[in-house]
Formats: structure tokens, C-alpha cells, sequence
């Protein structure tokens, strides 16, 4: 159905499917679609700190990700305690920390970087959690070195 929409000033001619609610109707430049582009643009932030930002987070997600596959293996090897397991499940725990200690020291190293490089900052509990999952290993290491 072809439907004629007037205004005041100008006439709009709309196609309107009524089976389908859809309105076509042909644009004109809108001034609020332009001033939110240039909002965007001016809030965007440099490459760089885009490479480190995300550098950081996978940093933080593979240290987390070391850190639970770690855990689940330790935690299901020690309840088999008397079953003997290969020397490959023996090792991962300990292979898990090592690549967890090794992102977890990577992502403190890139967590001042991206505070440096952003126009804004993180959000602080992004920041209190990826120094929390950095800090896990560090302080797992310590303890089992004092053993």
C-alpha cells in the first residue's frame, strides 16, 4: 500500500509494506548522524593504545585461563591420589604455573603501558582484576618456594 505523508513544509512519499511493518522511505543527511561520528572520532583512541590495551587483556585472560587449567588438573590429580597417572598429567600443573607466572608478569608489565598510552583510563575494577589475576602466581610461586 502506498501511503502519502505530508508535513508542513514538504511532502514525503513512503512505501509501506503492511505485511512486513516496514517503512522505506528515502534519506536526507541528518545533522545528529554526523555530530555522533565526530563524537566518536574524538574520543577514539591511538593505535598504539589500542596494541597495548589489547595485548594486556590477553595477557590477563591467558593468565587466568593457566591459572584455572592448572587448578582443575592439580585438584583432580591429587583427589585420583593413588591412581597412577602419566608423567604428562603430573607436569601439567607445574607447566600451567610456569605459563601463568610468565603472562601474569607480561600483563603488569603492559597494565602501566595501557594507564600511559589511553586518553581514558580503564575502569577500575578492569584494573583491580587483571592486577589480581596477574599477582595469583607471582604468590603461588613464593609460597611453594618456601617449602
Amino acid at each position: 500500500m502506498i501511503k502519502i505523508i505530508s508535513s508542513d513544509s514538504t511532502t514525503k512519499w513512503s512505501l509501506i509494506f503492511r505485511g512486513l511493518g516496514v517503512l522505506l522511505a528515502s534519506k536526507k543527511p541528518n545533522r545528529k548522524r554526523k555530530q555522533q561520528r565526530a563524537g566518536r572520532q574524538a574520543f577514539a583512541e591511538d593505535r598504539r593504545a589500542e596494541v597495548v590495551t589489547v595485548a594486556w587483556m590477553l595477557c590477563v585472560m591467558a593468565t587466568l585461563l593457566a591459572e584455572i587449567v592448572g587448578g582443575v588438573v592439580r585438584l583432580v590429580s591429587t583427589s585420583l591420589g593413588s591412581v597412577d597417572l602419566p608423567q604428562t598429567v603430573r607436569a601439567m600443573p607445574g607447566l600451567m604455573l610456569l605459563s601463568a607466572l610468565m603472562t601474569g608478569i607480561l600483563s603488569l608489565i603492559l597494565l602501566p603501558l595501557a594507564y600511559h598510552f589511553r586518553r581514558t583510563r580503564p575502569p577500575p575494577i578492569v584494573t583491580v582484576f587483571s592486577a589480581t589475576v596477574a599477582l595469583v602466581p607471582l604468590i603461588i610461586c613464593f609460597f611453594f618456594g618456601l617449602r
